[in-house]
């Protein structure tokens, strides 16, 4: 319960970033997928929270929709992780805008097959101590994908700090490289590596925790300044 409610937290937390986000970002293309990433993130963790309450014993279809549909979202934020890793701090040229588009492309088409089929997420069962969730056949492969839509912005961000010239650009590629390549890698674990107990996996309960951590740091990165180093 302690979990669901740091979901919920998180959520709120998020969404009284995207206002903030806006504001900051006003008139900003690149500025705009900070928001609509503050925006997912916070969907993200509100659904996740709600899947944890489930109140019927047995199989839950309303859980089940709840459930695809937080994980939809997230598949759709790790194409809005690639779109920002090209556009910034400003766009890598038509190169970067059509690789953009191509993941952009991918996420939605991940989004919709686990939305509307059992290969990613085939049921959830409620129980005494929380909620069994069966995968599908496909689900390590969406989750890999995922993550590794993750890693690539990461990748990006990487080699866009690197190889600037200007130390605020790079300060801020590395931020925003940090936030993209630890919360991937905290996602990936937390659905592929950490074993269910009992049929319950308790890991789905601190994703939002990383989704916020993604989405504090993604925004933290778009409106640093200069970052003071001792």
């Amino acid at each position: 319960m302690g979990l669901t409610i740091l979901a919920f937290a998180a959520a709120i937390f998020l969404a009284f970033l995207v206002p903030a986000a806006a504001r900051r970002t006003k008139g900003s293309a690149t500025g705009r997928l900070i928001v609509v990433l503050d925006l997912s993130l916070a969907l993200f963790c509100l659904l996740e929270g709600l899947v944890n309450i489930v109140p019927e014993a047995g199989p839950s279809v309303v859980g089940l929709w709840t459930s695809r549909t937080a994980s939809a979202i997230m598949a759709f934020s790790s194409g809005i992780l690639v779109a920002y890793a090209f556009a910034f701090p400003r766009w890598l040229g038509l190169t970067g805008k059509i690789a953009a588009a191509l993941f952009g492309a991918l996420a939605i088409g991940m989004a919709l097959l686990i939305l509307g089929t059992m290969n990613y997420m085939a049921s959830i069962v409620g129980v005494s101590g929380g909620i069994i969730r069966t995968t599908g056949k496909y689900y390590a492969l969406f989750s890999d994908v995922i993550a590794a839509m993750a890693i690539t912005a990461a990748i990006v961000h990487a080699v866009r700090a690197l190889t600037t010239k200007d130390r605020i650009h790079r300060q801020r590629s590395t931020v925003a490289f940090l936030g993209v390549a630890l919360g991937a890698l905290a996602l990936w674990i937390f659905a592929r590596v950490i074993p269910a107990r009992s049929g319950i996996r308790w890991s789905y309960s601190v994703m939002p925790l990383v989704a916020l951590f993604i989405g504090v740091v993604e925004t933290w990165s778009f409106s640093l300044s200069s970052l003071r180093l001792a």
